[in-house]
């Protein structure tokens, strides 16, 4: 159960995190260094043989997925007409799930 589970964590800590990361980096800075790390960090987990390093990987995915998720949804949230937004978002939601 650590095994799945240790990836919220991360989640929780990038999602905390966020707050004192974008008033020092742009938003599209965090997005470029969150997507490349998440793609070096999912391609380590292929030659992961220790059960604790596994476990600091996926830390670090969840901590990628926690700061990416509530920039771009922002992001996508302040273009989106207001008219249509709560359409929009719920559409987005949907689909990520």
């Amino acid at each position: 159960s650590i095994l799945s589970s240790i990836i919220f964590v991360g989640v929780g800590l990038g999602s905390f995190s966020i707050g004192l990361l974008e008033p020092n980096f742009s938003r599209l800075l965090l997005i470029k260094y969150n997507v490349l790390s998440f793609i070096v960090f999912s391609l380590m987990l292929i030659f992961c043989s220790n059960i604790y390093v596994f476990c600091l990987i996926r830390l670090f995915i969840g901590f990628n997925i926690g700061v990416f998720i509530p920039i771009t949804l922002n992001i996508l949230y302040e273009t989106l007409p207001i008219k249509f937004r709560t359409f929009w978002s719920l559409f987005v939601w949907t689909g990520f799930q």
